[in-house]
């Protein structure tokens, strides 16, 4: 999917799913950071690697640096059981930021 944005956004649209990706698991790493329950931050961190490793396997496999495995890009491919999994685990993280700012 990223090679269909790269061919039609060209560079510029490129560069900006990157960087939102990267914004995206920038923040959550800071939510498990400030996150006062360890569980709560230990789930974090895993679905920030999820969406990373998501990431950057598809980006390689569009690029030809990994081998291409069928990962979609998270919340732009067209797997609808891949959103509603994405949309559940950012769920799962915003109930930590909940809960942390409750205590």
């Amino acid at each position: 999917m990223f090679s269909v944005i790269a061919e039609e956004l060209g560079f510029i649209g490129s560069m900006l799913v990157i960087i939102s990706f990267f914004v995206l698991v920038w923040r959550l790493i800071t939510i498990a950071e400030k996150s006062k329950s360890e569980f709560g931050s230990y789930v974090v961190f895993g679905i920030a690697a999820f969406f990373l490793i998501q990431f950057l396997l598809n980006i390689g496999s569009a690029v030809g640096l990994a081998p291409i495995i069928g990962v979609t890009l998270p919340f732009v491919s067209y797997g609808g059981s891949s959103l509603v999994v994405n949309l559940f685990l950012i769920g799962i993280a915003e109930s930590v930021v909940r809960y942390t700012s409750l205590e």
